[in-house]
């Protein structure tokens, strides 16, 4: 399963959370809180932690299938001594996280394997991003993106719906501010 969340920077780093006791207090664990006050870049490490969070959230609810509630504190933020990759446990599950950090946005992608190979596409503000994505995704596919749409279940959860085949795509989508993100799952032949 996936899940991916988006945050932009300049939003968010405006609101200066690590500033906000109560805000880390009920949203981190005390090894977390532990990480963001060690960090010489508090804002994007709580901003990251954070995001893993809530892509790790994205892909849980997709396993676990039942209607949607976060506990932030439930997902337990681990960064791995590797390049922009980490892992979340909630309950007895874990997600594989990889990360992006840049001076406009922060993106994680969660999957359950560390072997699931994604297409990802962030998309900057004032494009038709449905629109794009349907046709960036029925390109990578071979289809023909009239045939495409994007729809979600009784939970809110999204996915990609082939109309002449009746396949369906589990597909995650997040935005924030000027940017929006979408991955799939590419499946091996």
């Amino acid at each position: 399963m996936i899940g991916n969340d988006l945050v932009d920077v300049e939003i968010a780093f405006s609101e200066k959370k690590s500033e906000n006791r109560r805000f880390i207090e009920k949203v981190f664990s005390l090894q977390e809180q532990k990480l963001i006050s060690q960090s010489e870049d508090k804002e994007t490490t709580l901003w990251l932690l954070w995001s893993m969070k809530e892509a790790a959230y994205k892909a849980h609810q997709r396993i676990v299938g039942h209607a949607p509630k976060l506990n932030p504190r439930d997902y337990k933020c681990r960064l791995l001594n590797f390049s922009n990759l980490a892992e979340v446990q909630v309950s007895s599950s874990f997600y594989f996280i990889n990360y992006t950090c840049t001076d406009r946005f922060i993106h994680s992608i969660a999957t359950e394997s560390s072997v699931v190979t994604v297409f990802e596409k962030i998309y900057y503000k004032n494009q038709d991003t449905k629109s794009s994505f349907i046709k960036d995704y029925s390109n990578k596919n071979g289809l023909a993106p009239g045939n495409i749409s994007i729809e979600k279940d009784g939970f809110g959860i999204p996915f990609i719906i082939d109309e002449n085949t009746k396949n369906k795509v589990p597909v995650s989508l997040s935005h924030h501010g000027n940017f929006t993100a979408y991955i799939f799952p590419l499946i091996k032949s």
